[in-house]
This record gives structure tokens, sequence and C-alpha cells, in this order.
């Protein structure tokens, strides 16, 4: 098998301002070194911040609608509704346990995009109304509270429900105090804020912090049941 240089890129992940700077070569060819690429739909940055990658999705989202109100502007609500949900929310979410933002200004961005979304459907325009309301009306939860959900769905790795399983460094805790339930766990340590809200770090908070009934939900259906009941 012959692997072509043009097709691989360097990307060197660090928080060091000076490091050992090596070229790394295929076939005598010297890889090109970027600042960012994709990888299985996700962009991936030197300093592991997920602004571009949010900046790309809601780029491409934002796209998408305008070409929807072209064509869907005389269409009634509920297949404008069945529209956004089935096109924009795969769009918007796709490995969003990965990306899920932490900074303010990321998440305000994501959810300009529903609210843009909430306006197409409802064909409410006027700055009057609120768009709360409108969401509320839709039955549309914040985008940051779905992929929170999302993330909690940690409840299928706890009762051994996935195929992934919990790595070893992730320990329960043995003593349980008034504030914990029954499977809580160690919250891991961060000295960095890219670590801190990554996926284990940042959904064992979220996990610790649930109502111990609701660990202790029986399957998972009925646990994301209770869940979106819990958090609406």
């Amino acid at each position: 098998m012959q692997f072509k240089a043009a097709k691989y890129h360097l990307l060197k992940i660090t928080r060091k301002r000076t490091y050992i700077d090596i070229n790394y070569t295929i076939d005598s060819s010297i890889l090109q070194r970027v600042d960012h690429h994709p990888f299985l739909g996700v962009e991936l940055t030197s300093d592991l911040s997920w602004k571009l990658h949010i900046s790309n999705i809601t780029g491409e989202a934002n796209k998408i609608l305008n070409l929807l109100r072209r064509h869907l502007c005389n269409c009634s609500q509920e297949v404008k509704k069945k529209t956004f949900v089935s096109l924009f929310c795969p769009h918007l979410e796709y490995t969003s346990s990965v990306w899920d933002p932490f900074y303010k200004q990321d998440i305000l961005t994501l959810g300009k995009v529903q609210r843009r979304g909430a306006r197409f459907v409802t064909g409410n325009y006027s700055y009057r109304d609120s768009i709360t309301s409108m969401l509320n009306d839709l039955d549309w939860p914040p985008l940051e509270l779905r992929r929170k959900n999302k993330r909690l769905t940690f409840f299928k790795a706890v009762n051994n429900k996935s195929p992934v399983n919990i790595p070893e460094y992730v320990t329960p805790i043995i003593r349980h105090g008034t504030r914990s339930h029954s499977k809580s766990y160690i919250e891991l340590r961060a000295n960095h804020e890219q670590y801190k809200n990554s996926f284990l770090p940042r959904t064992i908070r979220d996990w610790n912090a649930l109502p111990p009934d609701l660990v202790l939900s029986t399957s998972v259906d009925d646990f994301s049941l209770r869940l979106q009941k819990y958090t609406a």
C-alpha cells in the first residue's frame, strides 16, 4: 500500500510556546503543517479550541436555513418543524459529546441558530415577541441542555449497557456522603480548561449532581424519560 504525502497533514497539539520542531516525512516528502484540520467531521485545532468547529457548523446551518426560508415559506408550521428537527438537530449535534462548548460566546453562537429556526418555523419575525415563548410553544429545549442530556447517557456505561467501558482511572466513590448518590465517581482533577471541560471530567460532575432516584433508573429508556422531566 502506498501513502501519498499530499493527503496527510501534521497537526501539533501543544500548550508550549517553544518546542522542538521536527519534520515528519512519508516517502521522503515532508508533511504539511497545519493549525487545524477536520477529522471524522470534527474540526481539530492545535489549541483544542472548538470555536472554529462551531463557526463551521453554524455557518452551514445558516445556509441551509436560508435555503429553507426561500422554498418552504408557504408551508405549514408542522412541515417546517419536522424539516428543522430532521436537518438541523443532527447537523448541530453531531458528536457534540466531544466538542460541547463551555465558553459562553460559543454557547450563544449555537443558540442563535436555534432561535432563528424558531422564527422560521413559527413565521414570526417580530422582535416584539419573545423567542423564549416560541421555543416553549414548539417544545424545544435549549441546545445546551440537549447536549448535556446527551452526555448523561453516561448512564449506559455505568450500568454496562454500552460497548465502551469506563476507563480504569475513573473510580467510584466508596464512602458516600449526604450530598452524593451510590453511583457517584471521584471527580477528575484538571489544570487546564480544555481537559476540565472535556467529556469525562465534565460529565462526571454532572452525573454526580443527579438525584439518587434518577441514577437508579431501571432502564435506559426510563432514565432518558426521567432525565427530560428532571431538566425541563
